[in-house]
């Protein structure tokens, strides 16, 4: 009876182990889902504060001119050329932010 009631527990563990790992692929998969679509920058244009030109040229006095800010971006991927397709919205999102 006991070596009925082990083989009946290992069976059982084999035939649901598969269903469990795959529910929990599908739990993780479906977190990917949602972190991936919150973190698109497609959202609507909210206008900002203007930021102000830099204007720290050669002519630049730090002593009287107001100091400014600058924004640079850099582009994180396999391909050499910035201009590839694939970086496309994001050379559209900075072209958006400095207007």
């Amino acid at each position: 009876m006991l070596l009925m009631q082990r083989k009946l527990s290992v069976f059982l563990f084999i035939l649901f182990t598969p269903l469990a790992v795959g529910m929990m692929l599908n739990i993780m998969v479906g977190i990917g889902n949602i972190v991936h679509n919150e973190g698109k920058a497609d959202n609507a244009i909210s206008d900002i504060l203007s930021v102000p030109f830099c204007g720290e040229g050669p002519d630049y006095n730090e002593k009287t001119d107001e100091p400014c800010t600058s924004v640079g971006y850099s582009m994180i991927g396999s391909h050499t050329d910035p201009n590839a397709p694939e970086y496309g919205r994001y050379h559209d999102i900075m072209g958006i932010f400095a207007k």
